[in-house]
């Protein structure tokens, strides 16, 4: 089975730049785009779940009690109840029936169906950012502390221990990705400002070495000396792709790279320069990165003078050699940052962010969901989301998690 990942935000300081940024905003309501597709901007009363709605119950109470409150919206998310104090970060679906998430406050939480749970608590030197799973027993969570590995005879059994990696300690895995439990890859690093350098970390598990594999070793064809990963994702047909940044003048920049199915070595990836400011063309910072489909990437962050938000947008390429087409997306600067992506197809991708940011890409327009079941908006910040059907997905942050199902109930 095919398997795409959202992106995780995880760079420090555009981190600290969104927490400090406030909710109560405005926008445009429509935006053009140079390949001629629009986005409906959530600001927009029209398409935001900010408008007040009649929303029709479905016979469920909310679990706070309210029994005048529905689970769920009108566009299917259904509210569920998160433990008290868990900012939620990263989220995991096995595709049978349990999902996990992992916390700013280092704990990997479980839903089993009904309810969430606190599983394991794995560190107290730094949030939990990322998780990634190759099937119902077998799941990575990199933290502080180290790559966790959970292993059991089955999701309510698991227990997540740390795995010894090759490499330089000091650098930490941040993101793992892969096509199989013997076919895997982690990848970290980090800023080194005393120097100043940033430096990178990829390593790769061709499966134990008890049967026949290589266990983990040092990716040495990655430029580890010039580049900090902060998420890698792919799928088994693109390869593996990764964004994180690289000190250019005295100062860090975005870049994006890919290891193409069977290859040596990394390429870069090249996307399209900000035409207003060709001194400043590149990005200053990726935000998020996934695939969508084989044919489809995004890729979120802040480009040119004023570090306005932008999106770019591969899709294959007609000229083949698995080369992708890169569409650029300039945003209002005052536009709410993309931080996740998901998607199953070129045409049907998710967006999650900031102040209750959760918008659908249907190959035209980006449109703002209705997630609210009260008079209320849901302004909570979305940091990720994943799931196995367009109909069976979770989006999950700040101390909320939403169930997107037409089953009438999380």
């Amino acid at each position: 089975m095919k398997r795409f990942t959202t992106l995780v935000l995880v760079a420090v300081s555009p981190l600290a730049a969104l927490a400090a940024c406030s909710t109560d905003e405005t926008s445009p309501p429509v935006q053009s785009q140079p390949d001629g597709g629009t986005v409906i901007d959530p600001g927009d009363a029209s398409a935001s779940a900010d408008v007040a709605v009649d929303v029709p119950g479905d016979g469920d109470a909310r679990a706070d009690g309210d029994a005048s409150s529905p689970l769920c919206s009108v566009d299917h998310f259904c509210h569920t109840d998160v433990p008290k104090g868990q900012n939620l970060r990263g989220v995991w679906s096995d595709g049978q029936g349990t999902t996990w998430a992992v916390s700013l406050e280092g704990d990997v939480l479980r839903w089993d169906g009904m309810q969430w749970s606190i599983h394991q608590h794995l560190t107290s030197e730094g949030g939990i950012f990322s998780i990634f799973g190759v099937g119902p027993t077998d799941i990575w969570i990199p933290t502080d502390a180290g790559l966790m590995h959970g292993t059991g005879t089955s999701s309510a059994s698991l227990v997540f221990a740390p795995v010894t990696l090759p490499g330089d300690e000091t650098s930490p895995i941040k993101s793992v990705w892969g096509v199989g439990p013997n076919d895997l890859w982690a990848a970290g690093g980090n800023e080194l400002w005393d120097v100043p350098s940033a430096v990178g970390r990829v390593v790769h598990f061709t499966g134990p070495v008890e049967n026949g594999g290589g266990g983990w070793l040092v990716d040495d064809t990655f430029p580890s000396d010039s580049v900090e990963v902060l998420a890698a994702w792919g799928s088994p047909t693109s390869g593996l792709w990764i964004y994180g940044s690289k000190m250019l003048d005295f100062d860090l920049v975005g870049v994006a790279m890919r290891r193409l199915p069977g290859a040596t070595g990394w390429t870069s990836v090249d996307v399209p320069p900000d035409p207003t400011t060709p001194r400043l063309a590149g990005p200053h910072y990726f935000l998020a990165g996934a695939l969508s489909s084989d044919d489809s990437v995004w890729l979120s962050g802040a480009a040119g003078a004023e570090s306005v938000p932008v999106f770019y947008h591969g899709t294959k390429s007609a000229a083949g050699n698995g080369k992708f087409d890169w569409a650029y997306t300039k945003r209002y600067e005052w536009d709410r940052p993309v931080v996740g992506f998901w998607g199953l197809g070129v045409n049907d991708t998710w967006s999650v962010g900031q102040a209750g940011l959760v918008a659908h890409w249907d190959g035209t327009a980006w449109k703002q969901a209705v997630t609210r079941v009260t008079e209320l908006p849901v302004a909570n910040m979305f940091w990720a989301a994943h799931g196995v059907s367009k109909d069976d997905f979770w989006v999950v942050g700040d101390q909320i998690a939403l169930h997107r199902t037409n089953a009438g109930k999380p």
